[in-house]
């Protein structure tokens, strides 16, 4: 059933199996982040310019809008265009993280200070030449261990893998800075990284996110 590449990754069957239940227990808080972080890029920059993707001058972004509208079906192709929200639902992860240069400039669109990414790796340093990285830099490196997580997890890899140093494969680079999450705190660390979406909510006084313990809770049903 799996190949021997496969579970070559893994020290044994039953490890492969507990990380197929890891990837189960961590899938939802993976796609609650990922709306959540759309939407809250979404509301900085639509504050700013309510039609800012097609208004855009990022080649990036009018080529992702026209990969997806050259999507639509044949009979609608060149009559029809994706609405906004419809274009927003339908961007990747990668394309959101590319976005977030660009909210660099408009300024910090959710406070990252109550995570410390120290607690996910002993050896993740946020002092730099005796300076503390700046919040872009942070929210940078956070959501970027996000997709690396996301993608592993939903290519059915080993979240646990260490590379050739034992050091995890969950990796995210900023400037000179790698930050890592070990296997044994990737599911502390989804839970830290969704909370900021539900105090930013809470600031907000948006009732309608659903908290980390009913996601849990409905995980363990």
């Amino acid at each position: 059933m799996f190949s021997k590449q496969r579970l070559d990754s893994y020290a044994s069957a039953q490890e492969h199996f507990a990380n197929l239940e890891l990837i189960g227990r961590i899938a939802p808080m993976l796609l609650m982040i990922e709306i959540c972080l759309r939407n809250s890029i979404d509301n900085r920059l639509g504050g700013v310019a309510s039609n800012w993707l097609y208004d855009s001058q990022e080649d990036f972004i009018q080529e992702a809008i026209k990969k997806e509208n050259d999507n639509l079906p044949k009979h609608l192709r060149g009559h029809a265009t994706l609405s906004h929200h419809q274009l927003i639902s339908k961007f990747s992860f990668g394309f959101w993280l590319k976005v977030l240069d660009r909210v660099q400039n408009i300024g910090v669109f959710v406070d990252v200070s109550a995570i410390d990414l120290q607690k996910y790796y002993a050896k993740n340093n946020e002092i730099v030449n005796n300076r503390k990285i700046s919040d872009y830099a942070k929210i940078k490196a956070i959501f970027s261990l996000v997709c690396k997580i996301r993608n592993r997890a939903f290519h059915a890899e080993n979240l646990k893998k260490l590379d050739d140093r034992d050091m995890p494969v969950i990796r995210a680079k900023f400037g000179k800075n790698v930050f890592r999450v070990e296997g044994s705190k990737i599911e502390e660390f989804l839970q830290d990284v969704f909370k900021l979406f539900e105090m930013q909510d809470s600031r907000v006084g948006n009732s309608k996110i659903p908290t980390t313990n009913a996601i849990i809770k409905s995980i363990d049903l």
